[in-house]
């Protein structure tokens, strides 16, 4: 039987999000899905590589604080956010969430575009949009953002409702990343849209 520690790690593995977890020496100890096709090699080739050896050097200068900067890798540009691990003032090592620039540029493009469009959504709109996009699998804050469309702060707000309903659950909360998945009430609710939808289409 999996230890939650396991159950948890199992779960930034799987994750589309770049997450490199890094030790003391700032080698790989750890990451996740969305960081091995970032670097175009799985986690077994990459794990105990330094940043020096994946060209990263650019980070070790930050990678005892908690802030972001951006980075190239492959020609293609990503935002670093970096979030160190102490316990009792000793360092233990970092973990650093790598994000699409071109894809929070894009967001940011949709949000825009949509904050007008937003303000006349009503809650159960946008809540119902946050449900059915987390009917495709586990998924980050960021990623909920990306996909609706909706700003990242007003999503962690209809989160907390959403919670509060039992209709979602959150699998994985740490420093630097929260990961929700929907509940077996959430997937009733999510089919019940999808329901009023095609009733919708079929009456238009």
């Amino acid at each position: 039987m999996q230890t939650q520690a396991q159950k948890e790690l199992n779960l930034i593995e799987l994750s589309s999000e770049g997450i490199v977890c890094l030790d003391q020496d700032h080698k790989i100890s750890f990451m996740s899905k969305g960081a091995s096709t970032i670097f175009h090699a799985n986690n077994d080739k990459l794990l105990n590589k330094t940043l020096e050896e994946l060209d990263l050097e650019k980070l070790i200068p930050h990678i005892k604080e908690r802030t972001s900067i951006k980075l190239n890798i492959d020609d293609k540009n990503y935002i670093a956010v970096t979030s160190p691990v102490n316990k009792d003032g000793e360092y233990l090592g970092s973990t650093v969430l790598l994000l699409d620039n071109h894809l929070l540029n894009k967001a940011s493009c949709n949000q825009m575009y949509l904050k007008k469009k937003e303000k006349k959504r009503t809650f159960e709109e946008l809540r119902k949009n946050i449900i059915i996009d987390l009917d495709s699998g586990k998924k980050t804050i960021n990623q909920i953002s990306m996909d609706t469309g909706i700003n990242w702060k007003t999503v962690e707000k209809h989160l907390t409702y959403l919670l509060g309903k039992k209709l979602i659950e959150e699998v994985y909360n740490s420093d630097y990343l929260r990961i929700f998945d929907l509940t077996d009430k959430g997937r009733i609710r999510t089919e019940e849209h999808r329901q009023e939808e095609r009733a919708k289409l079929v009456r238009e």
